[in-house]
């Protein structure tokens, strides 16, 4: 009553101001000036329409138009901004804020009647035209179209199934109308009626408050009817009217309309008649179709948006997906009901029309076909460019970590999250105290999906504070409210920024909570009744039972429709959580006809964690739950605040309420968590939750799309030259072993094809390096088809049987076969074991490639050529034979080969050493990275240009990485620490710049200075906001292994270097297993070598991941050559027993001297043209290659044999000085 007189007596003090206010537009008028702005703006030449309101706003001007840039900006009186800048001078700050407090409703009531985002820009806001980024054209669906179906259906539904009894609802004293027969009949025939009107299908907008987005059922007069049945409610025909008009609410409720007195609405032109609202009647259309239409403005029309062609087949992926999710979901409904034991529902759910496993074959296919990430093997960065995602790692305290060790822990929890069995190729480098992964091929998926990091925490709500209790309800209803607005209308929706906004409405500007100036009456009415906030300054939480601080927590879904009736999504909750995801234990994803997808879990119980802490889980959440449960406030003052329910506890995943269940009991062991989840949310969830919590939070700052970094003609070409590959190697095959090789080129194919499908399933990335790397891994496999043709040659020439050639050549192939491949399976193994990405990665591609070569030359060849030899028309075995038996002494030469093979390791250690700063590349080192945005030309080549004109001020190609990102004029610069070296640009370069009087900050960083200046002498001008922020944008990164990884990998490489040593042992004798691991570490000692000295000669070779690859590489494939090698000793040892272990070594180097030459020959011509064709990226890898094999080869005959000889003659020596008694 106080503030109504209060109202009154302003009225009252400016009636001439009221007086003389003006009119809003109409909808006819806004047209009008639409059109008369629109040509006023042509006839001048501006490309803005400007709209003014003529003071009908008191804080909004006028409206601009920008229809270039699609946007929309709001511009604010000046006087407003004036008046808020006084009040900060004369440190007034809760009249600033209550200013801001005003505007924030207004703008945040403009968003939700109108459906725009309306964000702050400036002084003013801006709403954008275009709701996806690249925005190329759309598709209006006029909704009038749906109005005329939807209101037909509703007045023959009317017509059909309402038969009222009472006189005065019947249909010649109470009609049904369309609107069209409605206007045609008399005016004074309107008074009694059922009228269907939909505002959307006419041309003027609705009046008397009701929306275009709704159709309307209106019983016209329905009161004076209701004044005279009122008179006599008890009588007959009270009752028969009852029940004809709750038979018409029934059959409008089941249609999705809800009843009211049109008395309730502002418009007294209604107040005489009944109202059946059906909201938002093209929904259920819409959603049917499964496309991101919005609707907004006048809700006539419904906007669907388009952006390119990918865009789109990865959105039709996505309505496939979700169909198919409904068909397994009405597969589970149909079993649940067919297993219902009562029988009662067993017809109820009727079969489903799809197989669901034809179905998702068909999906598939589908999918695969137009290209889907998820379906295909992914490309790499190199090749078809993806997304990087930059993200910061915040503590359980949502305190940024800034500390190294927790850093470096994030990186290696992450590392394991994203990169699966590490074959996914993601990148991940510090910069500063931030985080960039780079992930290939995934320009069509949101950071959200590629990061899958889920948190989640369950909390008990304050429910003293939320709707639930009467007493408070309108005061923290209008609290939330508040808080929401502002952070709509600002943009700082996210959790912590929510909690932050929440603080200074309850307790004002100060950090102090002893300091309090409530924004609002609404504040200041929860505040004395006992709310308390957690400082965002001092924010701590843990899982200890503590009631006295809560905090706002957010409802899941971007629309009231899923915000349980509100017009905010906030909830009230304890600071403190009950427990953590990463105490939750066996989840099992589940399906329930009545609960939908859910997840059960059990609780951990006692365990002490790293750092000694010893922790109950389970008896955490006991004394949670049981102090709110439903039967423990039963009689108490907690009860009234929920209605005598329970508490409910809120569970937050990834920072939003998915659910929130009463509480009916306490809980101990374990529960339920129901949340509407799609199946492959819950899928998702399972996974994560199982994976482990990670010990950080991270948090998304930015994303963009990275384009190739391979240039066009350079992956052209590197494509070809994996193709001319390939072709070499099936027509050497083919050319010396005639139909034997035709077989193994076909079981090259095979076994490319279960590499493909095994590392598709494991969700792989394909670089143009590691394309390479599987090539040559089918080169290599052909060792194994090698080693059996050459001992099928040898049977026939000793027996001339075709038949007992094959079976018997298989047979003596089959120990070295698996031997050589068992050992290095087992090196595999021991990798596969650290966490070590790159590592792991080539021992599970390594692993698949042999297990797919041993399948496909022991069995799948054997099937052919038995097939092949019981045909009596082939007697004879046509093989060509280049390499004819010799009698070659490899032990004479074996000093010399020693006294080469030193020479060349001693002096490339010495230029390795000597090299040290420039030979390790940015994978190791790390270096900087400097964010650019140049000045747009149209169709210009921005990364060629930018590369160019930093080799032309002294950079090498290995001193840099250059990544264009979307826009394309958008540059992020990597450089490595090899610049500070000498003889490159920052050598000597002081770290600051000393000069005053500097006009932008990057001046004093000459790095920076060195990359502006090589840009600007190119012709390349940087935009006048990146020389703004170039300082900004430079940071230190690091490598892409981590200390505990580079230290994993050592570790796991020593543990497999003595696994294959004890193998060997195991398998042959200990002489064996030493000589083969000296052989080992000499060829990786001498490729190493033969780096430095390349680089030292100036081509371009640098240590990076690649070569980390090619390294491994050739430790596999030196041991296979070893192993075979070795294997004909031990044979030939049981069948020469009169010879020298001499001429037994010689004879075994010289009778597999031919398979010996015909793998490493189809391995380089594999090499050959990668290195000639396949462009600087896979130069290096390939030359590498070339140099491991040729080494590798010539080691196994002039390092290894020799090295096996000398351990033999110690041990005979040792033998023979060693008296009979002691042997």
């Amino acid at each position: 009553e106080k503030s109504l007189e209060e109202a009154a007596a302003i009225v009252k003090k400016h009636k001439a101001a009221f007086a003389a206010g003006k009119n809003p537009w109409t909808f006819e008028s806004l047209s009008a000036r639409l059109e008369e702005s629109f040509i006023a703006a042509q006839e001048s030449g501006s490309k803005i329409q400007t709209l003014y309101f003529d003071g009908r706003n008191p804080y909004v001007k006028e409206l601009s138009i920008d229809w270039s840039g699609a946007t929309l900006d709001l511009t604010l009186f000046s006087d407003f901004n004036s008046l808020k800048e006084q009040f900060l001078a004369e440190k007034r700050h809760f009249l600033k804020e209550q200013a801001d407090q005003f505007l924030y409703n207004e703008i945040a009531q403009d968003s939700r009647v109108s459906g725009e985002q309306i964000k702050p820009r400036g002084d003013g806001f801006q709403v954008k035209l275009n709701r996806l980024e690249g925005s190329n054209s759309f598709l209006a669906l006029r909704l009038s179209q749906i109005a005329a179906a939807r209101s037909k259906e509703i007045e023959q539904m009317l017509r059909t199934h309402w038969n009222p009894k009472h006189p005065d609802l019947k249909e010649d004293a109470f009609p049904i109308w369309n609107y069209e027969e409605y206007l045609k009949v008399p005016a004074f025939e309107r008074k009694l009626g059922l009228l269907i009107y939909a505002p959307a299908m006419q041309s003027e907008m609705p009046k008397h408050d009701l929306h275009s987005s709704s159709i309307y059922v209106i019983a016209k007069g329905l009161d004076k009817i209701l004044q005279k049945i009122q008179a006599a409610p008890n009588s007959e025909d009270a009752k028969l009217f009852s029940q004809d008009f709750n038979a018409l609410k029934d059959l409008l409720q089941q249609n999705g309309m809800f009843g009211y007195p049109g008395s309730t609405l502002p418009s007294n032109d209604l107040a005489s008649h009944f109202i059946f609202e059906a909201e938002d009647f093209s929904l259920p259309v819409l959603k049917a179709t499964r496309e991101d239409f919005t609707t907004s403005g006048t809700k006539r029309y419904a906007i669907l948006e388009f952006t390119d062609f990918q865009q789109r087949l990865l959105t039709q992926n996505k309505i496939d997906n979700e169909i198919h999710e409904n068909l397994l979901k009405w597969r589970d409904d149909f079993r649940g009901a067919q297993l219902e034991l009562g029988g009662t529902t067993s017809y109820d759910i009727p079969k489903p029309t799809h197989n669901v496993l034809f179905d998702n074959l068909k999906l598939s296919c589908k999918k695969y076909f137009r290209g889907d990430d998820r379906k295909i093997l992914h490309w790499g960065l190199d090749l078809s460019g993806g997304k990087t995602v930059q993200i910061e790692l915040r503590d359980q305290n949502n305190r940024l970590v800034t500390s190294d060790e927790d850093i470096k822990q994030g990186i290696d929890e992450l590392y394991e999250r994203v990169n699966k069995m590490g074959v996914s190729e993601v990148s991940i480098r510090r910069e500063g105290n931030f985080i960039t992964l780079d992930f290939p091929g995934s320009q069509g998926l949101s950071a959200k999906d590629l990061i899958k990091a889920s948190t989640m925490y369950f909390h008990i709500a304050n429910e003293k504070f939320n709707e639930r209790n009467p007493n408070l309800a309108e005061a923290s209803n209008q609290f939330l409210q508040d808080i929401w607005n502002e952070a709509v209308v600002t943009g700082r929706k996210a959790p912590e920024e929510i909690n932050q906004i929440a603080w200074r409405h309850l307790h004002g500007d100060s950090l102090d909570s002893e300091v309090i100036q409530p924004r609002s009456e609404a504040a200041r009415t929860l505040y004395e009744n006992g709310l308390r906030l957690a400082s965002p300054a001092e924010h701590t939480t843990g899982n200890l039972f503590n009631d006295g601080l809560s905090e706002i927590a957010l409802l899941r879904g971007d629309d009231f429709t899923q915000w349980h009736g509100k017009t905010h999504p906030l909830m009230v909750v304890f600071n403190h959580f009950a427990v953590e995801g990463a105490s939750l234990k066996n989840v099992q994803a589940g399906y329930d006809q009545n609960k939908g997808n859910f997840l059960n879990f059990e609780i951990k119980g006692k365990e002490t964690l790293k750092s000694g802490e010893k922790i109950n889980p389970r008896e955490d959440l006991f004394s949670w739950t049981s102090q709110f449960s439903k039967d423990k406030i039963s009689g108490t003052p907690n009860a009234s605040f929920s209605s005598n329910e329970g508490w409910r506890m809120a569970v937050l995943l990834n920072g939003t309420i998915i659910t929130a269940p009463t509480l009916s009991y306490p809980i101990r062991d374990g529960g339920v968590i129901e949340g509407s989840f799609t199946q492959r949310e819950v899928n998702q969830l399972e996974a994560d939750l199982k994976a482990g919590s990670l010990s950080f939070a991270p948090r998304i700052l930015s994303e963009k799309n990275v384009s190739p970094e391979l240039g066009a003609k350079e992956r052209n070409f590197g494509i070809m030259a994996m193709g001319i590959a390939l072709l070499l190697v099936v027509i050497c095959m083919v050319a010396y072993y005639r139909f034997g090789g035709i077989i193994a080129s076909v079981a090259v194919i095979v076994n490319l094809l279960i590499m493909w499908a095994a590392l598709q399933n494991l969700g792989a990335t394909l670089t143009l390096a590691s394309i390479a790397g599987a090539i040559l891994t089918l080169g290599m496999a052909v060792d194994a088809n090698v080693l059996v043709f050459e001992r099928i040659r040898e049977e026939f020439a000793a027996s001339g049987r075709l038949a007992f050639s094959v079976r018997t050549g298989y047979q003596k192939a089959f120990s070295a076969i698996v031997d050589s491949n068992v050992t290095t399976i087992i090196a595999a193994l021991v990798l596969l074991q650290f966490d070590s990405g790159p590592i792991k990665g080539f021992a599970v591609t390594l692993i698949i490639g042999i297990a797919s070569s041993m399948f496909t030359a022991l069995f799948m060849t054997r099937f052919f050529f038995i097939g092949w030899v019981q045909n009596p028309k082939h007697t004879k075995l046509n093989m060509a034979q280049f390499i004819k038996a010799v009698k070659f002494n490899f032990l004479k030469y074996s000093k010399l080969a020693f006294i080469i093979s030193g020479v060349i390791i001693l002096v490339g250690g010495y230029l390795f050493v000597q090299q040290r700063n420039t030979i390790m590349g940015m994978d190791f080192t790390g270096g900087y990275s400097l964010n650019l945005e140049l000045e747009q030309k149209n169709g210009f080549n921005y990364r060629d240009a930018v590369e160019k004109a930093l080799i032309a001020h002294g950079a090498h190609t290995q001193d840099f990485q250059v990544r264009q990102l979307t826009p394309q004029n958008n540059i992020r610069l990597f450089l490595s620490k090899s610049m500070q070296t000498e003889g490159k640009p920052f050598f000597g370069m002081p770290l600051q710049n000393e000069a005053k009087n500097l006009k932008l900050a990057y001046e004093a960083n000459p790095r920076i200075n060195w990359v502006v200046n090589s840009l600007q002498s190119a012709g390349l001008t940087l935009s006048p906001d990146s020389l703004i922020t170039l300082e900004q944008n430079w940071s230190e990164i690091s490598g892409q292994l981590s200390d505990s990884m580079r230290n994993s990998a050592l570790i796991g490489l020593a543990i497999a270097i003595l696994c294959i040593l004890v193998y060997i042992t195991v398998r042959f004798e200990f002489k064996y297993a030493i000589s083969a691991t000296m052989c080992l570490a000499h060829d990786i000692a001498i490729t190493l070598a033969f780096i430095a000295i390349l680089s030292f000669f100036g081509l371009p070779m640098q240590i990076d991941l690649n070569t980390v690859a090619a390294l491994m590489t050739i430790v596999g494939y030196s041991l296979n050559d070893t192993i075979i090698v070795f294997d004909r000793i031990r044979e030939d040892l049981r069948l020469m027993r009169k010879s020298s272990f001499v001429e037994i070594i010689n004879h075994a180097l010289n009778v597999t001297l031919s398979r010996t030459t015909m793998t490493s020959g189809t391995t380089l011509l594999v090499l050959l043209p990668l290195v000639i064709l396949g462009g600087s990226t896979i130069f290096a890898f390939s030359l590498v290659m070339i140099v491991g094999v040729v080494f590798g080869t010539l080691s196994s005959l002039f390092i290894a044999a020799p090295l096996l000889n000398a351990f033999h003659a110690r041990q005979t020596q040792k033998e023979k000085t060693t008296p009979e008694i002691v042997r």
